[in-house]
Parts: C-alpha cells; structure tokens; sequence
C-alpha cells in the first residue's frame, strides 16, 4: 500500500512538473538574459523546440527538465551569473519614439547573408515608432501575399527579434533569393504560407535561410499609376 502511494504521488509530482516547465523555461532564459536561439543553443536544441516547449505545443523530456532544473539550481547559487542590467537613459522624453530608419529594395535585402551586410548606401529613410534597434524598411515586390499585402508595399523588418508561428515574416534563402510569408512551425520544420492562393505553401528546415526577420508593419501603396 505504501508503495502505491508513492508511486502515485511520483506521477503527480511529475505531472506538476511537466505542466509549469514552460513557465520555468522561460523564467531560466530571461534570467540568463538569452533569447530563444541562445537558449536553444546553450541547451543543444533547435530554437523552434525552445520555441514549442514555452508556447506548451511540446511535452518536454526527462532529460530536458532536469537539464532546465539544473541550470536554474546554479543560477539560484550564483555559479552562473546573470546579464548586467542595462542603463536607464536619462531625461529621454516620450515623443523620442519615432525616429527615421533606412529603406532597401527587394533585391537589395536579398543580397545580404546577414543584417550586418545589408548595404548602407541607401539614402531613402521613413519615421516608425518600432524600437528595435536594427530596424529597417524594404519595398515588397510580388502578389504572392495579396490580397492583405501587395507589390509596392513598404514593410519594416526587425533583425533583433525572433519569429514565431503565426507572425509574418521576410526570409532570404541560403541559396539566393527573398520571400514574404506568414511563418508556421511544424516539429523542427518552418512552414512558409503564401496568403494568395496561387502560391503553394514549402516547408523547409531552419539551415535553410540566412536570415528569417519578423516584420512589424506595413504601409500600402495606394497609388498604382506610372511616375
């Protein structure tokens, strides 16, 4: 009798554990001051797993909890120290928000296998309140996401962010070449959803793609006349 309830409370230990590791998860990360492919990386996981077990859509190992167990028992006893705090800007008034970020072409953003290569030769700047410090514009060229999005409009990009399923996103392939797709993951694979019919949704994996940048925003060109 005794052996039974012992056994039963192990499975409902381990099933309080398994349904507040997202929350611990997350918790160890920030901690560490990591984002989800650092996270996934010092762990040896792929980022879209990292990404799944905080999102609750994966049941996490026995392995994969005790490593996060581990970890949070050296945070908590100083063997791993965490990020510095970041300095307060002083005096910074609130309408400081919108400032002006640089503007690239289609092609222009798919020459670059990095943020760091995109070309800075471009005078072309528009004002945007995204506060991601990398933030840039680019001029969609295609149908492939009509009819919410179209030839001509201007989306702005976020290289210091991570995608997540269901955002949109712009994404330069390894090989060559960008495209704009609403972004869906599926076990370790990325999904890459045209919003047009006529397109055929691919999947591929996370090698891939260069780079895969959230977009923030858009504006859509209204007038569709010759200059």
């Amino acid at each position: 009798m005794h052996f039974v309830r012992t056994v039963r409370t192990q499975r409902q230990n381990k099933i309080r554990t398994v349904s507040d590791f997202p929350e611990k998860l997350r918790d160890l990360r920030r901690k560490l001051g990591l984002t989800q492919a650092e996270m996934a990386e010092k762990m040896g996981l792929s980022m879209s797993y990292v990404h799944q077990l905080e999102a609750k859509k994966r049941t996490p190992s026995d392995s994969v909890i005790a490593l996060v167990g581990m970890l949070s028992d050296q945070v908590d006893a100083g063997l791993i120290d965490p990020p510095p705090a970041a300095p307060v800007p002083k005096h910074e008034p609130e309408q400081s928000a919108s400032r002006r970020i640089r503007v690239l072409g289609w092609a222009h953003a798919g020459q670059a296998a990095a943020y760091d290569e995109l070309p800075h030769d471009h005078q072309a700047t528009i004002p945007t309140d995204c506060r991601d410090p990398k933030a840039f514009g680019v001029h969609l060229e295609g149908d492939s996401m009509r009819p919410q999005f179209d030839d001509g409009d201007l989306l702005v990009l976020m290289p210091s962010q991570e995608v997540y399923s269901g955002c949109f996103a712009v994404a330069r392939f390894v090989d060559d070449g960008v495209v704009f797709r609403r972004i869906e993951f599926t076990g370790n694979q990325i999904q890459l959803v045209p919003l047009n019919e006529r397109y055929q949704v691919t999947t591929h994996s996370r090698e891939d793609f260069s780079w895969i940048y959230p977009v923030w925003g858009s504006w859509t060109q209204l007038w569709k006349g010759k200059a």
